[in-house]
């Protein structure tokens, strides 16, 4: 970073701990995190939680409630920093939060937004991990990304709780005209992972690639809610979230296509694939279309659950291929369709590694 936006970055960075300092009374973030490049701020506040906010989230339901105050918090009160913001960058800002969470406890509350400027073009990965594998704990959080005209965003969310976290998050894309999305979900951990990811496809020719990719064991459960919502003309979507079973596990997915009145022109697909590995696994898909006109030009969805094709494996067995060693090919080229997609190297290879160490 150039000494001219580690001045603004520092500046911005003092802005967030004043706005704390006023919305608390007192309590300012341990550390403020500034991202800063052509069209595109990202502020992450660290423990950024009053005491009284912290106390409360120690149950779930008090945790639910302190997330609710604060995303109500920057929706109505957040003006004065916004325009602090704009005076130092001379950029308009929606919005200015980012990841806000407790030190320890019995939740973990994250909360990212990215505004993608006019014509930039980055790449962004959240990533959850529990620093205590033993704690029970509550992580319920969001992200919002808004794509402005002509924007490029490749978004990577990486989860990878404890076996004790019950997770529940929401993802939200907004995209603008000619802006294009590349999206990747990586689910291995927590006990109950639920996720809600959206869509919403609002400029004319823009464009979203949703992936997503689960592997679950012992009892863990997975729960997957998607929506591709095209609204402005000429956009296009294409989903698939696939993902591998084993011992008890479970998941679940449900998926919308909707293609407003106004999107003539549009192409979508939805895709989800499941793969059993045991007797017990679990895995239960209902892919819908909601068309709201007849002037698309594609519009298609489709899943499947069932185990390794035997068929399959007797080819490579057939060619001196041990059976352990056949279904594990056959499982890696399986989750390779979407493990592929990840655009950061450094994820990818950390997941690849957590894949096989299951796989095998």
């Amino acid at each position: 970073m150039n000494q001219f936006k580690s001045t603004m970055a520092q500046q911005i960075a003092q802005a967030a701990i004043a706005f704390e300092k006023r919305r608390t009374g007192n309590h300012v973030p341990k550390s403020v995190t500034v991202v800063l490049s052509e069209g595109t701020l990202v502020i992450t506040l660290h423990e950024a939680l009053s005491p009284a906010e912290r106390v409360m989230s120690k149950s779930p339901a008090g945790a639910a409630r302190v997330q609710e105050f604060h995303r109500q918090l920057f929706a109505s009160s957040s003006d004065s920093l916004r325009q602090e913001i704009k005076r130092i960058t001379g950029m308009e800002v929606r919005e200015a939060t980012a990841e806000i969470e407790p030190a320890s406890g019995a939740a973990v509350l994250p909360h990212s937004l990215v505004i993608a400027g006019k014509g930039s073009r980055f790449q962004f990965v959240d990533q959850f991990l529990s620093s205590d594998r033993q704690e029970a704990t509550l992580a319920s959080g969001s992200s919002e990304v808004f794509l402005e005209e002509g924007a490029e965003v490749g978004y990577v969310a990486l989860q990878h709780w404890s076996i004790k976290t019950w997770q529940f998050a929401n993802q939200r894309f907004h995209l603008g005209r000619d802006a294009r999305l590349r999206m990747v979900d990586v689910a291995l951990g927590a006990h109950l992972a639920r996720l809600r990811v959206e869509a919403i496809l609002e400029g004319p020719g823009s464009s979203a690639d949703m992936k997503g990719l689960f592997f679950g064991t012992g009892e863990q459960a997975f729960d997957f809610r998607t929506l591709q919502d095209h609204v402005g003309p000429h956009t296009t979507s294409d989903l698939l979230f696939k993902g591998a079973l084993r011992d008890q596990a479970k998941s679940v997915y449900v998926g919308v296509v909707r293609v407003e009145a106004a999107a003539r022109g549009s192409s979508s697909n939805q895709a989800n694939r499941n793969l059993l590995l045991s007797e017990k696994a679990k895995a239960t898909s209902e892919p819908i279309l909601e068309i709201l006109n007849n002037d698309i030009l594609r519009c298609s969805h489709g899943a499947t659950v069932g185990p390794v094709d035997p068929e399959h494996l007797f080819y490579l067995e057939s060619r001196g291929i041990p059976h352990p060693v056949a279904e594990r090919m056959l499982v890696q080229g399986f989750l390779g369709e979407v493990l592929d997609r990840i655009p950061v190297r450094l994820v990818r290879d950390a997941v690849e590694q957590e894949l096989a160490a299951r796989i095998e």
